[in-house]
């Protein structure tokens, strides 16, 4: 709480869900503010922060929805003013003012109140933001039985369980990417039968069960084109991730390679990536000079390359940017995305990772070798902007940086050199990497995972990525599906080994 102006706003959630402010609220412009119905959070949804809300400003009753910013100005930053999903809004609650003279306007035009909550809490600052991270945290575990109950599991036997869950999600990444390799062949065999540009295969049941040889997987770009898909959707996160992996499905490699070629690969791949994601703006749009220049290059660019790309421009509202911290915008991780995809495909970056691999044995240098490889450093348009028509406060340091790149090594390289060195037959390397997924310590944390160690009474367990991983599966297939009584921990008897 060192900086109270930047408090997180699922917090102030908190406080306006509780009520923990005065009896007497003020509009910036001075109307006395009635509450009369603060309305029904969001959870997550894209869109207002609470909806149907009711107030009464200045003896006019509103019905509407509420959003809520830690800045003022996040009304314009977040996009809100061009959202059309914000234009039931009749209340902006903000916790600092950082720009004056400043009205929040929808996208049809309507001004809305605003309410500067900070000048309202019930108790002094540093006490509501207390109340309001307790509040929070209660509400996020509250599906946690064992938070709230006796578990007949030892100790022991939880940690044995937990690990066991984290080996079965690492089996399961691993059993996807075969699956997804496999379809990859498929569709590229079929690809070069029909001399078609561009194929989705849609297999059954009897597709997977079939018995591939090594020999079918040779292919450099089948696993070009599988780590790039997994490395995408990795850069996605929960919200974004099915674009992500859609953008890497519909511009493959073999599209990349025949019409982004090596020199100026950076500037031209960013305008086909932008362009084909649809969250490319019209260049009336934007008020600000450099963005103009840069849609203005994207679409001499485009033209150029528009008649030979054969599949589906995406569209914009399928991207989310809705409670995503600016540095985790899809715009910026698309940004790191692309000059991942130069290192892939003209800089040898899958050598480079078997290498470290296979010449690094402590488990601690090798993941930090590994991380290096892939943390991405800012460049261009986008160290100065999170939007076309958003210039970032200060510049960004990272498109990918090395919280991300440590969660794609535990997603994605590991489980990815787990299938190569299986469908090659190289026993050594297999098991290599399922003893440094065992042992790896990572610094990346995640609240569902430090809520449920801590509920379990395991405080430091998620610290080790395979307990890290079996603590996600744990809330994910038992908790917030309240199955108790299948649970090695509510039922000891459930409990079996995996063998991977």
């Amino acid at each position: 709480m060192k900086n109270l102006q930047n408090i997180k706003e699922k917090f102030l959630y908190e406080i306006w869900r509780n009520k923990n402010y005065s009896d007497k609220l003020f509009t910036v412009n001075g109307d006395q503010i009635e509450i009369i119905d603060p309305g029904v959070q969001s959870n997550g949804e894209e869109g207002p922060d609470f909806k149907n809300a009711r107030i009464n400003v200045g003896g006019i009753k509103y019905v509407g929805d509420v959003e809520i910013d830690t800045f003022l100005s996040d009304w314009v930053n977040h996009g809100h003013n061009a959202n059309e999903k914000y234009n039931k809004v009749v209340l902006h609650i903000f916790f600092t003012r950082d720009i004056r003279d400043f009205i929040p306007r929808t996208i049809a035009g309507r001004n809305i109140q605003g309410l500067m909550l900070s000048s309202f809490l019930e108790n002094d600052i540093r006490t509501a933001i207390r109340h309001a991270i307790s509040s929070e945290r209660d509400h996020r575990v509250k599906g946690i039985a064992c938070k709230s109950m006796e578990s007949p599991a030892t100790q022991d036997q939880k940690i044995h369980f937990i690990r066991e869950l984290g080996l079965r999600r690492f089996e399961k990444k691993c059993n996807r990417i075969f699956d997804r390799l496999k379809e990859i062949y498929h569709e590229e065999m079929l690809r070069n039968n029909m001399r078609e540009p561009s194929i989705h295969y849609s297999p059954n049941e009897e597709f997977y069960n079939k018995d591939f040889e090594p020999k079918d997987f040779k292919s450099e770009k089948l696993w070009q084109q599988l780590f790039y898909e997994l490395t995408f959707e990795a850069l996605g996160y929960s919200k974004n991730k099915d674009s992500f992996r859609k953008l890497a499905i519909e511009v493959d490699v073999d599209f990349i390679q025949k019409n982004l070629p090596r020199e100026d690969f950076i500037k031209n791949a960013e305008y086909v990536y932008f362009a084909i994601s649809g969250m490319k703006l019209n260049i009336n749009d934007v008020k600000e000079e450099e963005s103009k220049n840069y849609l203005k290059s994207m679409n001499e660019s485009w033209s150029r390359v528009r008649q030979y790309y054969h599949g589906e421009i995406m569209d914009n509202s399928k991207w989310h940017f809705f409670q995503l911290k600016p540095q985790n915008f899809p715009t910026i991780r698309l940004a790191g995305g692309v000059r991942l995809v130069y290192e892939l495909l003209y800089n040898n970056l899958l050598g480079r990772i078997m290498s470290a691999f296979e010449q690094i044995d402590m488990s601690s240098r090798m993941t930090r070798e590994l991380r290096s490889l892939l943390v991405v450093k800012t460049r261009g348009f986008w160290k100065h902007h999170y939007h076309f028509d958003k210039k970032a406060r200060t510049p960004l340091h990272f498109f990918i940086g090395s919280s991300r790149a440590e969660e794609i090594v535990i997603n994605v390289v590991l489980p990815f050199i787990k299938v190569l060195s299986d469908v090659f037959g190289r026993q050594k390397h297999s098991a290599k990497v399922v003893s440094v997924y065992k042992t790896m310590m990572q610094k990346t944390d995640n609240r569902v995972t430090v809520d449920v160690a801590n509920s379990l009474s395991l405080p430091e367990i998620w610290k080790q990525s395979v307990f890290y991983q079996g603590l996600i599966e744990l809330f994910r297939e038992y908790c917030s599906k309240k199955r108790c009584n299948e649970c090695g921990i509510g039922n000891p008897q459930k409990i079996t080994s995996v063998s991977i």
